[in-house]
């Protein structure tokens, strides 16, 4: 079996990668491999247009059997706990369009720049045709930005707009590509703050941090021992 392990940055992945070099065999800076298993790992960098083109730089980004994409996200819904660690199985790109003059938002659909239901889109939704869930996590809905709204009329406009639980800086990239590549995916994320006027983080970032890890170590170990 063949993984890419995505990841925005090092940070995010830096236990799982420890993990690796002490459980794996390292074949060079960024592949893990035991018997016929493989691990690559990739940092993109943060936000759609890096990891788009990460992605694409890939070769034969096609003959992964998954991609597993840990990620720290920004919970949109009260429903959803801090520091856990959720399954995305619903992502969108929420800011590609135009702001109208009064304030409300029209994105690519709405302006039918693309059909909604065009594929891979349904409903102006991506959706993976199978979701994968080897650990059993909660379940989320996301969105993907360019910029997480942080004064109180912005959240307004946003939260009347995307009816979300989370939000990501770079989610909907890697669910498009995996669906245009036929790639499945296992997409995770953890929130450290709700979406609400911006303030220096005070989340529990370790803490969110071990549990992320903890996750993809597991995912990795249930892909890597049971096929």
């Amino acid at each position: 079996m063949k993984i890419l392990l995505v990841a925005s940055t090092t940070e995010e992945i830096a236990t799982t990668i420890d993990y690796l070099e002490q459980h794996w065999d390292k074949k060079n800076f960024w592949e893990f491999t035991k018997g016929e298993h493989s691990i690559t790992t990739l940092i993109t960098g943060i936000g759609s247009v890096y990891v788009s083109f990460a992605l694409a730089r890939m070769k034969e980004i096609d003959q992964y059997d998954f991609i597993v994409n840990p990620g720290i996200g920004v919970a949109n819904s009260r429903i959803i706990d801090l520091n856990r660690v959720y399954l995305v199985t619903e992502e969108g790109f929420a800011d590609i369009g135009l702001e109208e003059a009064d304030g409300t938002f029209s994105n690519q659909h709405d302006l039918m720049w693309i059909d909604a239901n065009k594929y891979p889109f349904l409903k102006s939704k991506l959706k993976p045709k199978k979701i994968h869930n080897p650990t059993y996590l909660p379940t989320c809905s996301s969105v993907t930005v360019n910029k997480v709204p942080g004064t109180y009329d912005n959240i307004e406009v946003f939260q009347k707009k995307h009816h979300v639980d989370m939000l990501s800086l770079d989610g909907a990239a890697v669910m498009y590509s995996c669906i245009m590549l036929d790639i499945e995916l296992i997409q995770f994320m953890v929130s450290t703050r709700y979406v609400e006027p911006w303030q220096k983080e005070t989340g529990e970032v370790e803490l969110a941090l071990n549990q992320l890890n903890m996750r993809a170590i597991d995912i990795l170990k249930e892909l890597t021992t049971s096929n």
